[in-house]
């Protein structure tokens, strides 16, 4: 099974970038991880790195995307408190594990993951968003979402507290079938943050 990864990141307008990427390879595969700070908390680039180093370390150690969603929740949550900054570390947090021929993925917030299978999407996460929330009620269409004025305001994200889990592990993206990655079918994955 061949695999290949890369990233871009731009800051766009902002002072800092406040996306954070990371990819590891593994002897069975890989992991990809991508969080994107919110911006106008201050320290959305010190969430975003923390949560995705913390988490591509806790995939590594026990393959469990849930732990590692946890665990990078207690981290940001730690670093919060030492740092003394409680309402200023937060990210979304997207989480990719490919291995043995199959996919899983997880997220929380409005960063996506798109899945493709010869060049056609199959799936797609739904953003943790007001405006996500409203196309699920039918109040405005799926193509309003990038412009509507609450389109920054997230429901999910790591680095607030939590009274039940704050994202989601996509089941879809697991195949059923052996040899996902076979010669016929090319798939591909797209992380990306908004």
């Amino acid at each position: 099974m061949e695999i290949r990864a890369a990233y871009i990141s731009e800051k766009g307008g902002r002072e800092v970038n406040e996306d954070f990427v990371q990819i590891s390879k593994l002897t069975d595969g890989v992991t990809v991880a991508l969080a994107d700070g919110l911006g106008g908390h201050g320290l959305g680039d010190e969430a975003s790195r923390t949560a995705v180093q913390v988490a591509d370390a806790e995939i590594k150690a026990s393959g469990s995307l849930e732990r590692a969603f946890e665990k990078a929740q207690e981290a940001v949550l730690d670093k919060q408190n030492r740092c003394r900054t409680k309402t200023k570390m937060k990210t979304t947090l997207c989480l990719l594990r490919i291995r043995d021929g199959r996919a899983e993925a997880g997220h929380g917030g409005d960063s996506r993951i798109y899945y493709f299978k010869n060049g056609k999407i199959l799936k797609r996460t739904l953003d943790h968003s007001l405006p996500q929330m409203l196309v699920n009620a039918g109040e405005i269409k799926e193509n309003e979402i990038r412009f509507h004025e609450d389109r920054n305001r997230v429901t999910r994200v790591i680095g607030t507290e939590w009274e039940e889990p704050q994202y989601e592990i996509e089941k879809e993206f697991i195949a059923k079938e052996k040899g996902l990655f076979g010669i016929k079918n090319r798939y591909a994955f797209l992380l990306c943050s908004d």
